[in-house]
C-alpha cells in the first residue's frame, strides 16, 4: 500500500504534457473568396465579397459610400487597396494590412497601423 501511494505521488509529480496544437494552415486567397458578414471597429458594417480575381466590394448597410478595390495575400497578411466611392466623388488609393487569426467561417484581424478590430465571419 505505501509502494503503491508512492507511485502516485511520483507520478502526480511529473509535469503534464498536453497534445501539440497543430499549426494553422498557411493563409491563401482560396480561404477568403466568398461573400464575409464584415465587422470594422466593433460594429456590423455590411457585406463584403472577395472574388478570386482579386477583387472586392463591401457596401456598408444605410450607407451610399461604396468600397471597391484590389486585395491579395503576402506572406500571410491580407492586403486591400482600396477606394471609396460616393454619388459624386471617388476617393484616392488607401492601403490596409489585415494579419488574419482563425479560419473559416471566422476571422479577426487589426489593421495595421490603426489598431481597429475587423472581423470577418460567414
Amino acid at each position: 500500500m505505501i509502494r503503491r501511494a508512492g507511485l502516485v505521488l511520483v507520478l502526480l509529480s511529473l509535469p503534464l504534457r498536453a497534445a501539440p496544437v497543430p499549426p494553422q494552415p498557411r493563409l491563401t486567397e482560396a480561404h477568403l473568396v466568398g461573400t464575409w458578414h464584415l465587422e470594422w471597429g466593433g460594429v456590423y458594417r455590411g457585406p463584403c465579397t472577395f472574388w478570386a480575381d482579386g477583387t472586392y466590394r463591401y457596401e456598408p448597410d444605410g450607407c451610399s459610400t461604396v468600397y471597391l478595390g484590389r486585395w491579395w495575400v503576402e506572406r500571410g497578411v491580407v492586403v486591400l487597396h482600396e477606394q471609396s466611392m460616393g454619388r459624386e466623388w471617388v476617393s484616392g488609393v488607401t492601403r490596409y494590412e489585415l494579419r488574419l487569426t482563425g479560419q473559416r467561417p471566422y476571422w479577426t484581424a487589426t489593421v495595421a497601423g490603426a489598431g481597429t478590430k475587423v472581423v470577418l465571419r460567414e
